[in-house]
């Protein structure tokens, strides 16, 4: 405070607990319907995966909830302390751990499983028992471990080990293989204009590090095409990051850690360029392509992974290889230039730009980047004869010849 004299003192401050009535309900949570009823209205409606503590006094009422993480599209990235800082806080005598499937279907994945049975031991160690996970779907529809029979660390790790015998990392929807890039699917492991995102099929992306001590996974999901992300693209999307994260029958555990991640980016040199800073990665099921571009340098975002519509990309891929191509303003060609090579223009006053160009479809380009970089190719050639300028490729390797154009077109 401001004393008279214009100087400042502190007053006293003093900590104490102050006893408040429970944050839900007075009722005791001693059943999953109880629990159910307590939770659904905060978790069945949230698009997002929200893991949830509830501490419990030793009558079982709530002393409060702990909304412990909000996660990305159906990931909820949860370290234990913050799961368990809490309840030592609030003095609890057990907890109960509350999630929601944005999918709809509350089935426990390997992540669900694993995390249960981590922290059951943890618990354990504390004194603090973990009673139930509930894991709420849509309506009615929920999962309780306790329910279920497998709430011991015994059977959790049992039905774990049922789960990968059993192919429970497998697709509905098809077998996952995984390959590195190609030169030209590389381009669109990046952030891409709404046009060529708009053109390939892309649902978002997905990006992740894992923290300083390369054991973590804190990811940020970003959408692109809403209409895209179905329920069966969500299940689907969550099974494909827990393959990679814990399968590691498959040897594809590839996100497990920092450590694992580099061993397999660096086990695979034909999937980087000749920095070895970036690898790229592709996984396709029967619908869908994800791109990973995979950075295996601690301090950095480690994962950034891009789903597609499987046809939707591999078709724009297959157009582009024809070329972006270059005319003037009488329609004659120029030449067409490799999607993502770059182009010279030279103006009368001697100013050169360079830019890269990418092939949006047969008559639209992209020149460098931002929200005037579209062209028809008709308005591009005008604007460089009314600018008196000069088009020509960088690099004499990025000219698709007319030879090479006539080959790929009597090959298909």
């Amino acid at each position: 405070m401001l004393n008279e004299d214009g100087s400042y003192s502190l007053d006293q401050v003093g900590i104490r607990l102050v006893r408040e009535r429970p944050l839900y309900s007075t009722d005791p949570i001693n059943s999953p319907k109880a629990a159910i009823l307590l939770m659904s209205d905060l978790l069945k409606d949230m698009d997002r995966e929200m893991l949830c503590i509830v501490n419990l006094q030793t009558d079982l009422k709530p002393i409060n909830i702990n909304i412990a993480s909000i996660g990305s599209l159906n990931l909820s990235i949860a370290h234990p302390r913050e799961l368990l800082k809490a309840a030592i806080l609030s003095n609890a005598n057990s907890i109960m751990l509350f999630h929601n499937h944005p999918s709809g279907n509350p089935t426990p994945s390997l992540e669900d499983i694993t995390l249960t049975e981590r922290l059951s031991e943890l618990c354990k160690l504390i004194g603090i028992p973990l009673t139930d996970h509930i894991i709420i779907g849509n309506g009615d529809s929920y999962y309780s471990f306790q329910e279920a029979g497998i709430m011991s660390i015994e059977k959790l790790r049992e039905t774990k080990g049922d789960i990968l015998k059993e192919g429970g990392v497998a697709y509905h929807t098809g077998t996952l293989s995984l390959r590195p890039m190609t030169e030209a699917e590389r381009q669109y492991s990046y952030f891409q204009s709404s046009q060529i995102r708009s053109m390939t099929g892309s649902i978002g992306h997905l990006r992740a590090d894992m923290g300083s001590d390369g054991n973590s996974f804190y990811s940020t999901w970003t959408d692109f095409r809403s209409d895209l992300k179905t329920p069966e693209f969500k299940e689907e999307f969550d099974r494909l990051i827990n393959h990679f994260r814990f399968d590691e029958s498959s040897g594809e555990a590839i996100l497990k850690n920092l450590t694992a991640l580099s061993k397999y980016c660096f086990s695979h040199p034909e999937a980087t360029d000749s920095d070895f800073r970036d690898f790229f990665f592709r996984a396709d099921t029967a619908e869908r392509a994800y791109l990973l571009r995979l950075n295996p340098n601690r301090g950095e975002y480690n994962m950034y992974c891009y789903p597609f519509e499987k046809d939707w990309l591999d078709r724009h891929l297959k157009e582009a290889q024809r070329g972006i191509r270059f005319i003037d303003s009488a329609y004659r060609d120029l030449f067409r230039l490799k999607d993502g090579g770059k182009v010279r223009i030279t103006f009368p006053d001697g100013e050169i730009q360079e830019r890269s160009c990418r092939y949006i479809d047969s008559t639209h380009l992209e020149y460098g980047s931002g929200p005037l970089s579209t062209f028809h190719i008709a308005e591009f050639a005008e604007w460089i004869e009314g600018a008196r300028a000069k088009v020509e490729p960088v690099n004499q390797s990025d000219i698709i010849t007319q030879e090479k154009k006539k080959t790929r077109e009597y090959s298909r």
